[in-house]
């Protein structure tokens, strides 16, 4: 869990080989070296890390990076929800219209006084999105309804495999 954050959300990552590769697998199913990522991503995607991402609730926005993008500038997130949840009306994901984070901009407060609007994307099973690591987002606040599960999401990090493009 991420302490700080109003929300019960975390990430619980693959611990053995057996699983890493299941998951590599999974990734690799995807087939996003056959999309529009090969032309922004230099040299073949490489899965870095697999995560199930779970949480019940919300109770307030805590924009964020994934990454810094001055230290990862092409590292990539996805996410894709396991289910078709009931609860749409919140509780998906936000974001700001107005782009990543600037060269100029040391942290996330400086950004959310930029200009933009603020979005939102809805999660459907099946349909996954893509993101930098700039992009400044955050979980919509709201809650899983009463009596169902919890809301639970795989989420991949990756990049190229040019080493070039490794911190």
């Amino acid at each position: 869990r991420r302490a700080g954050w109003n929300s019960d959300i975390s990430w619980i990552s693959c611990d053995d080989e057996s699983t890493h590769g299941q998951l590599q697998e999974v990734f690799e199913a995807f087939n996003l070296q056959d999309t529009v990522l090969a032309d922004i991503v230099p040299g073949k995607l490489r899965m870095f890390g697999a995560y199930y991402v779970v949480r019940s609730h919300c109770t307030a926005h805590n924009f964020h990076c994934d990454f810094d993008p001055k230290t990862f500038p092409a590292l990539l997130t996805l996410i894709t929800p396991l289910a078709n949840y009931p609860e749409t009306e919140s509780f998906q994901i936000n974001y700001m219209s107005h782009g990543p984070l600037l060269p100029s901009e040391t942290d996330v407060d400086a950004a959310l006084k930029r200009d933009g609007v603020q979005c939102r994307y809805e999660y459907k099973k099946g349909k996954a999105i893509v993101f930098g690591s700039g992009f400044l987002h955050s979980t919509e606040p709201g809650a899983a309804r009463e009596g169902s599960e919890p809301h639970a999401y795989l989420s991949f990090t990756f990049g190229s495999s040019d080493e070039a493009w490794w911190p």
